[in-house]
C-alpha cells in the first residue's frame, strides 16, 4: 500500500472513483490526477472544500489479494471556481497554522496558483488510503468536521495533514528551492510537506482519458473508405 491521497480534476461532479471510471468508459468523460500526497491530506486541499461539498460514497479498500473492506463515508467535490474561492478565503487559517504571516502567504499563494489553469470543471480528493492509516470511520468523521472553514477546525486540519506539534515549517524558498541536505529537521520538513499541495507539472499528470469505445463515431463524411470499397 502506498498510503497516497490524490487530488483529482474531473469532468463530472463526483467523488466516487468507480463512478468516474464508469463515466470514462461509457461517456468519454476524462479526469486527471493533479496532485499527490503521502501519508496525509495536505492543508491546501482541505481548505478547498466546505461541509456543503460532501457527497455520500461507498469505497472499496483492498485488504488482501482478493479481499476488500467497504467503507461508507462522505467525500468532498465542488467546482474549481468554488475551490479557488474557499482557498482564497483560507489565508487566516494558514497564518494560524503556520504562526508566521510571510511564510504562510508564500505557501498559500503557491497553492492558489496551482488551481489557476485546470482542464476540467470540478475538483475532488481520493483520501481513502490515508483514512485507513488509522480508524477509517474516525478519520472520515474528522474529514467531514474539518471542512467548516472556521478557526475551531485547526486541530482537525493538523490531524489530517499530520502536522507535527508546533514546529515551524521551512520557508517556501528553503523547502522548494534550497539544497535538500539543508532540510535536516524531520519535524520542520514534515510540516512543510503538510503545506505542500503536491502539484504535478501538467506534462507529468496522470490523465484518465476516454476509451475508444466511448467516443462517438466519426461523421460519415470523415470516414475514409478502403480503396477496394465501391459504395
Amino acid at each position: 500500500m502506498s498510503n497516497r491521497a490524490i487530488l483529482l480534476n474531473t469532468e463530472i461532479l463526483s467523488c466516487d472513483r468507480r463512478e468516474l471510471e464508469k463515466a470514462r468508459r461509457t461517456l468519454g468523460a476524462s479526469y486527471v490526477e493533479i496532485g499527490q500526497a503521502a501519508n496525509r491530506i495536505p492543508v491546501p486541499w482541505l481548505c478547498c472544500f466546505r461541509t456543503a461539498d460532501l457527497h455520500p460514497v461507498e469505497v472499496e479498500h483492498k485488504t488482501g489479494p482478493s479481499s476488500f473492506d467497504v467503507l461508507r463515508l462522505s467525500l468532498p467535490c465542488t467546482t474549481v471556481s468554488a475551490a479557488r474561492e474557499r482557498l482564497s478565503d483560507s489565508l487566516p487559517l494558514y497564518i494560524a497554522i503556520v504562526g508566521n504571516t510571510v511564510i504562510a502567504e508564500d505557501y498559500w499563494r503557491y497553492a492558489m496558483e496551482g488551481l489557476a489553469d485546470l482542464p476540467f470543471q470540478y475538483l475532488t480528493i481520493d483520501p481513502v488510503e490515508v483514512l485507513f492509516l488509522n480508524d477509517p470511520n474516525e478519520e472520515a468523521t474528522a474529514l467531514a468536521n474539518c471542512l467548516r472553514g472556521t478557526s475551531d477546525t485547526i486541530a482537525l486540519i493538523k490531524r489530517l495533514a499530520f502536522i507535527d506539534g508546533d514546529y515551524p515549517p521551512y520557508t517556501f524558498q528553503e523547502f522548494f528551492n534550497g539544497p535538500a541536505e539543508a532540510l535536516d529537521d524531520d519535524a520542520r520538513n514534515n510540516n512543510s510537506a503538510a503545506l505542500d499541495p503536491g502539484y504535478s507539472a501538467p506534462e507529468y499528470r496522470t490523465v484518465y482519458g476516454p476509451e475508444a469505445s466511448a467516443l462517438p463515431p466519426a461523421p460519415a463524411e470523415m470516414r475514409r473508405k478502403p480503396w477496394w470499397k465501391l459504395w
